[in-house]
């Protein structure tokens, strides 16, 4: 009983001390800079992109060092874009107008997918009339 309750001690005592030092990291840290061009998981990124992987080693996000293409979508340098454990795109954020699954959406903002692929969100760059809703310019 005495060993149990050292190792509820142990156990709690590491989850706090981990939670403490996890909490010092920058997110800034948590990316790796490539300093060559590298294909990883499919996608090829260019030098001076940073990366960032899940615990199990995924690529789960990246700070684009140029504009890119990824899985279709026009992405812009200086931004980031997330993954889904899948390694499908979750997040980017467009460098050019782009019309995407019939949506003609407006570059400068963030887009989103479902995990299906489906478009989530999205701000639109003209008007448009989308499942027989008239939609403006600019909004999502």
């Amino acid at each position: 009983m005495i060993k149990k309750r050292l190792w509820i001690l142990g156990l709690i005592f590491g989850l706090c001390f981990f939670s403490f030092e996890t909490m010092a990291i920058s997110l800034k840290d948590m990316f790796i800079k490539l300093k060559e061009n590298k294909i990883i998981q499919g996608i090829e990124f260019p030098k001076g992109t940073q990366i960032r992987f899940d615990i199990l080693g995924r690529l789960e996000a990246a700070w684009l060092s140029k504009d890119q293409e990824i899985q279709g979508i026009k992405c812009a340098k200086g931004k980031g874009v997330a993954f889904y454990e899948s390694g499908k795109l979750k997040i980017a954020y467009l460098s050019e107008d782009q019309e995407i699954q019939g949506i003609k959406c407006a570059k400068g903002y963030d887009i989103k997918f479902y995990e299906s692929g489906k478009l989530e969100v999205a701000f639109l760059s003209e008007d448009q009339e989308i499942q027989g809703i008239k939609c403006a310019k600019g909004t999502g």
